[in-house]
């Protein structure tokens, strides 16, 4: 799939991994642009469970690893506008924003099937057949998923999604 026709949702440019467009940033556009990227981002993240081939470091940690980049590049441009140029719509903006980046963890983290893959990467692989990097990428992502709510039950799951709504809602409130 490719990413959403927007400039800031496209790969970047330039050295270093690519240069931000800080010139296409427009604020009230960001709410939009989440939105696209948070929709594409999972899109990338349902494909991996979906696979038809026994979960393995190559089929599930390496997408896992570029899932939701797009995402991240937008993330990146907006944090600098809500920490640097946080005036006028900025701080309403992040208000709307930060309630959908907090659902779409949730909805990664809580993703039953893609954690049943990371489960049985970690649990059933030879961690010494991977090397060093590749094992300590397995360790952190099960651990990170488990301490996100992964292996909860469905009521659970849904008070802890309930929970990070609060503290984004507040974190927005409070900045």
């Amino acid at each position: 799939m490719t990413p959403p026709p927007d400039t800031l949702l496209h790969r970047w440019p330039g050295p270093f991994g690519g240069v931000p467009p800080w010139e296409a940033a427009q604020p009230e556009r960001f709410v939009e642009l989440f939105e696209q990227g948070i929709d594409h981002a999972q899109a990338e993240y349902q494909r991996i469970p979906e696979q038809p081939e026994e979960p393995c470091f190559e089929n599930t940690f390496v997408p896992l690893e570029t899932a939701g980049e797009t995402l991240r590049q937008l993330e990146a441009v907006f944090w600098v506008h809500a920490g640097n140029l946080n005036l006028d719509p900025m701080p309403e903006i992040q208000k709307q924003v930060m309630p959908m980046l907090a659902a779409h963890r949730d909805w990664v983290k809580q993703n039953q099937r893609l954690f049943q893959r990371i489960e049985r990467v970690y649990r059933d692989t030879d961690l010494g057949e991977l090397s060093e990097q590749q094992r300590r990428l397995v360790e952190d992502y099960y651990l990170e998923f488990v301490r996100d709510g992964a292996r909860l039950d469905a009521a659970d799951k849904e008070k802890l999604a309930a929970m990070n709504q609060r503290l984004a809602v507040l974190h927005a409130d409070f900045s």
